[in-house]
């Protein structure tokens, strides 16, 4: 697969192969972007009343310039981080109209993705930090895989799950429901719209992939043979949180299950695509 392949069609060059290193707390160009998009959605003579709102929650002050005017774009450009991130959200909560407030999430979550920021966005615009940089190459590698118009269904539950994780406490359970969600999808698209069970596995993806690799040498053979046999087992792993469970307390994979489970299953459904 080449880089081509990866990448999102009508993208712009930068996004698709001149992404920042991974791991930035922030950068120059994120916040400069950041004011941007600010400046779109929030007018000047709201300036005093958001300045406002950022000092009663964090206690962080915007200073004036000219005739008393809040100088925001010195904020965004110099202000600490941590109540950079939190005008993030308060900004959301300004936001009277909702087609506005959906807009400037997506935004937000557009400047964060493209330029590699160590944090994502919940459903109401909530910073949260990232899990680590291998994790995130995952999920976008899934994602990039999913903007196929016939996967839209697909992309969507992968979103889903991906948000569950973000939430507080994250929904665990229901990323790992929402991610299968979107293998099933994926698997029913791609053979014959059977649902994802370990019998139509065998049944269907193990043909699918012989074929597909029929003619390689002997190793990816065998290596193909043996990534169905993982796919199986994730199937069967993921199984007993899809359900409910006989218990008054809810059920929820520990930390580091959920996450691995989550990073190995995007890899799976990024794999699927090219079936």
């Amino acid at each position: 697969m080449t880089m081509a392949d990866a990448a999102i069609p009508g993208g712009l060059f930068r996004n698709n192969y001149a992404l920042p290193p991974e791991g930035s707390q922030e950068s120059a160009r994120f916040r400069s972007r950041l004011y941007a998009a600010y400046r779109k959605f929030v007018r000047y003579d709201y300036d005093h009343r958001l300045a406002d709102e950022l000092r009663i929650a964090t206690g962080a002050c915007v200073g004036t310039h000219g005739a008393g005017a809040r100088n925001f774009e010195a904020f965004f450009q110099r202000g600490e981080t941590v109540d950079l991130l939190s005008f993030i959200t308060i900004v959301h909560r300004y936001l009277g109209d909702y087609r506005d407030r959906a807009e400037w999430l997506t935004t937000a979550r557009t400047i964060f993705a493209s330029e590699n920021i160590l944090y994502v966005l919940d459903d109401k615009c909530g910073v949260h930090p990232k899990v680590d940089a291998e994790f995130q190459r995952n999920v976008r590698s899934a994602l990039l895989a999913l903007e196929a118009p016939k996967f839209r269904a697909a992309r969507e539950a992968f979103d889903s799950a991906y948000n569950n994780l973000a939430t507080n406490p994250p929904d665990y359970k229901g990323s790992i429901r929402g991610l299968f969600e979107s293998a099933e999808t994926v698997f029913r698209l791609t053979l014959d719209n059977r649902p994802l069970t370990e019998l139509n596995i065998k049944a269907l993806l193990v043909p699918a992939v012989d074929k597909k690799y029929a003619g390689s040498d002997p190793a990816t053979i065998q290596s193909a043979a043996r990534f169905v046999e993982s796919f199986s087992r994730w199937v069967i792993a993921a199984h007993p949180y899809r359900h409910g469970h006989g218990t008054e307390i809810p059920v929820t994979p520990p930390d580091e299950l959920a996450l691995a489970q989550f990073a190995i299953g995007a890899g799976f459904v990024r794999w699927l695509t090219t079936i």
